[in-house]
């Protein structure tokens, strides 16, 4: 929700998990190789053209030639931040600020915030609702994926939680954190906040898709005692966020 919140801004062009910043100061043919499959997602890269199908598969591959033409600068060379900035403000002239969306991120920032200029963005929610989404979409989705067993109980959720918030904890004081429930109950209000920060128009984010329909819906969603398998292992963050 949150890149295609920051996306109807237009200073602003993230990508849809192109997972670009894992694969800094790789050389240019492994960059490219660790990228996110672009045809997995028709939104990819912002103004993606939605149908039919074929046109927006076509697209990210043209963008994505479009980015690799310009982060490149020699077939050995490593792949900077500031080969794919260069790249991505070509890419999208009218945009004040760049990046992606992908949420592994948070487990490398650490040293992504030591980059220059970078601004990280991190929302976060209810960890039973955040159990309660991954374990339908493990049963429904992502099951055929080698992964999928890291995060098929809601013990595994709950620490990678864990171990999500404590990094974002750690690091506060160098990002922006998004209480989800916060910004689907009031979106103006909480788009009002980041555009301040970011000294950007809060008028030009469109709000008008966004819904609290979710929020708490973990109740019934979840068995009782996966709840209090959740909540035995993430209850001390849990309560330092606001979640009861």
């Amino acid at each position: 929700m949150l890149a295609s919140l920051v996306n109807t801004h237009p200073k602003i062009a993230v990508t849809l998990e192109l997972r670009q910043f894992m694969s800094l100061d790789r050389i240019f043919p492994l960059h490219m190789y660790r990228l996110r499959n672009p045809q997995r997602h028709a939104y990819v890269f912002p103004s993606s053209p939605t149908n039919p199908q074929l046109r927006w598969r076509l697209h990210n591959l043209y963008q994505t030639l479009l980015y690799a033409i310009r982060v490149f600068r020699g077939p050995l060379s490593k792949v900077q931040h500031h080969d794919i900035l260069r790249s991505m403000h070509a890419m999208y002239p009218s945009a004040s600020y760049v990046g992606d969306k992908y949420p592994d991120y948070i487990y490398e920032m650490q040293y992504l915030v030591t980059i220059p200029q970078m601004v990280g963005l991190v929302i976060y929610r209810d960890p039973r609702d955040v159990a309660a989404s991954t374990l339908e979409a493990v049963d429904r989705r992502w099951k055929k994926h080698q992964w999928s067993h890291q995060l098929n109980t809601p013990a595994k959720v709950a620490r990678r939680w864990m171990y999500a918030m404590n990094i974002a904890s750690d690091l506060a004081d160098r990002l922006y954190l998004i209480r989800y429930e916060d910004l689907v109950a009031n979106p103006k209000a909480e788009m009002a906040r980041l555009g301040e920060f970011l000294r950007l128009d809060p008028e030009q984010f469109d709000t008008s898709f966004v819904f609290d329909s979710s929020v708490g819906s973990y109740q019934q969603r979840l068995t009782a005692e996966q709840i209090t398998e959740v909540e035995a292992i993430a209850g001390p963050l849990m309560s330092k966020y606001g979640y009861n």
